[in-house]
């Protein structure tokens, strides 16, 4: 959810940021309840009124808290935008939907938008897990001005926070490529997080190296 990510907004910001990665004391992470995100006060009564649940969590922020990063900084290119795509490939099912801006960033956002998202965008996701193999992948990505596509992350293991990963004309469905051609087919696809289609994809993987 962009747990750890910081807009460096001007090169002084950034030298002071990697100098301090760079030290003997690194660079500590920023852990701690999300109170910006809504429903942060019955969050927190819900853990109040489970004490072994909010033990925990108070010791994971503690763990958390302890790791540093230390020699290590990884600078990526901040491209403008109002929303990202999130796209998904399971087998040989896609999904597609936009996640929206929330201040800087839509990562961690929460706000999404469905619609029928551009062929050419199943076209250039498909490509790229084709050529790399990746048949169960999320990948997220800007949209330039000129319709191009910048990919910001790739990740096989991947957050799903609503029942559906693709609505399109308030349908959830999915999209396939039969015959060289992209067609649309409503239906559930995306329930308990996905993690049915998953598991019929690792078993199809199965029985072609059984046959």
């Amino acid at each position: 959810g962009g747990s750890g990510v910081r807009i460096l907004d001007s090169l002084k910001v950034a030298e002071r940021y990697v100098n301090g990665v760079f030290s003997a004391q690194g660079a500590s992470r920023s852990i701690g309840p999300k109170w910006r995100r809504s429903g942060f006060m019955q969050r927190v009564i819900r853990k109040m009124k489970d004490p072994a649940a909010l033990k925990d969590r108070i010791k994971k922020y503690k763990i958390l808290r302890g790791e540093v990063q230390r020699d290590l900084a990884v600078l990526q290119e901040y491209i403008p935008h109002q929303f990202e795509w999130r796209t998904v490939r399971i087998g040989d099912s896609f999904f597609a939907h936009k996640k929206l801006v929330k201040g800087d960033r839509a990562s961690g956002s929460l706000l999404k938008e469905y619609g029928a998202p551009p062929l050419s965008l199943l076209d250039f996701v498909r490509s790229i897990t084709d050529e790399h193999r990746l048949y169960s992948q999320a990948i997220d990505l800007f949209e330039t001005s000129d319709g191009s596509y910048l990919v910001n992350e790739m990740q096989c293991i991947f957050g799903q926070s609503d029942p559906h990963q693709m609505i399109v004309d308030g349908v959830p469905g999915r999209y396939r490529n039969i015959k060289g051609e992209w067609v649309f087919e409503p239906g559930e696809f995306n329930q308990f997080e996905s993690y049915l289609l998953r598991l019929d994809h690792f078993i199809s993987i199965l029985n072609e190296q059984a046959d």
